[in-house]
């Protein structure tokens, strides 16, 4: 018999019949950390990859086998949103781009109009405080682009897939 460690039910075999603890429990390595570390934090690394490489190859294909069900070797939309906002944003604070584009705001609003800069510069400030919500905002706007963009061109798939 053995006792488990969580709920101290007795029970023979692999797991707690009350709790589902594993009977045997190994000591914490490094190794294990590391590699719990690398599937909990990069798990999404090869879904997202291959989402994004479809989706600027083949747009309609990649969304259309996603709709068919095959979403396998895809991400999740939401999960691909919020990644590609964490990394557009990480991107874009490491080279500058965020202090260059707030410059540029408060150089363009001009002295004669403060509180227009004033609010532009929150503005700014919130969707650079809060990525997400600034990628929610766009979503419509990048739809509409899209539709506008892509409409009645389907070589341009076949174009893109070669």
């Amino acid at each position: 018999m053995i006792v488990c460690k969580n709920c101290d039910c007795e029970f023979e075999g692999k797991f707690c019949p009350q709790c589902g603890q594993k009977a045997k429990t190994k000591r914490i390595t490094t190794k294990q950390v590391l590699n719990e570390a690398r599937q909990r934090i990069f798990h999404y690394e090869q879904g997202f990859w291959y989402t994004a490489r479809q989706l600027l190859a083949r747009p309609g294909h990649a969304i259309r086998e996603y709709l068919e069900g095959k979403r396998v070797r895809h991400i999740k939309p939401i999960k691909f949103m919020f990644w590609a906002a964490a990394i557009s944003f990480l991107v874009f604070h490491l080279i500058g781009f965020d202090k260059d584009m707030m410059q540029k705001i408060a150089t363009q609003q001009g002295a004669d109009n403060p509180i227009g800069q004033q609010l532009s510069q929150k503005i700014f400030q919130v969707f650079t405080d809060h990525p997400a919500i600034m990628m929610f905002c766009m979503i419509p706007m990048i739809a509409f682009w899209s539709w506008v963009l892509y409409r009645g061109k389907p070589q341009l798939e076949s174009w893109l897939a070669n």
